[in-house]
């Protein structure tokens, strides 16, 4: 029995001996392999966050370029680098139609510093010029009127009506002085930060 009891504390001391080996060389190793990858989980799932701010960085800066495009080319119609008499005159032909006036006559009398010149007649009832002169206020492009003269038979309800007008654009030279004065700008900005 003493043998027996002997016995039986050995194997409990040699299994407690076991179980301390097998802890300290498998599940200790296991824990440390276990915590180094939840580290790498974590260290990767802030780069996606990280990944996910970027893309969203690069999304919002797309747009903000897109919409600065569509700016920079409303600004070309409104007001072009180049004379641009054609669209001048669809502009103005597209107004006198929706006011509901008759475009008799047209003049072109050449561009001069920075404004393409246009005598231009219409014909229609004079609340119908009124709406004629709202829509070119309305115009993208702008439009100043130098001067205009309303004339009406006795008796007529149509009045016949002459505008000259100005459609401004930037000419070649001011474009390049303003392109030359901007980079000089940036380059003495440059300068004096150094």
């Amino acid at each position: 029995m003493k043998k027996q009891s002997q016995l039986t504390s050995f194997l409990s001391v040699l299994a407690l001996l076991g179980a301390f080996i097998l802890i300290i060389f498998v599940l200790v190793p296991k824990i440390r392999q276990l915590s180094d990858l939840s580290n790498q989980a974590k260290a990767k799932s802030e780069l996606i966050e990280l990944k996910k701010q970027e893309i969203e960085s690069v999304r919002q800066a797309s747009a903000l370029i897109k919409s600065a495009k569509q700016q920079v080319q409303t600004l070309q119609i409104a007001v072009p680098d180049k004379e641009k008499t054609e669209e001048a005159l669809a502009q103005l032909s597209d107004a006198t139609a929706s006011a509901g006036l008759e475009l008799t006559s047209i003049g072109l009398h050449g561009a001069q510093d920075g404004y393409v010149k246009i005598s231009a007649t219409v014909f229609g009832p004079f609340d119908k010029v009124i709406a004629l002169m709202g829509n070119l206020e309305k115009n993208l492009r702008p439009i100043r009127v130098d001067d205009y003269t309303v004339t009406s038979s006795e008796g007529a309800a149509d009045v016949s009506t002459t505008l000259n007008l100005s459609f401004p654009y930037l000419p070649q030279a001011v474009v390049t002085a303003s392109v030359s004065a901007q980079a000089n700008a940036s380059q003495e900005s440059t300068t004096n930060e150094e």
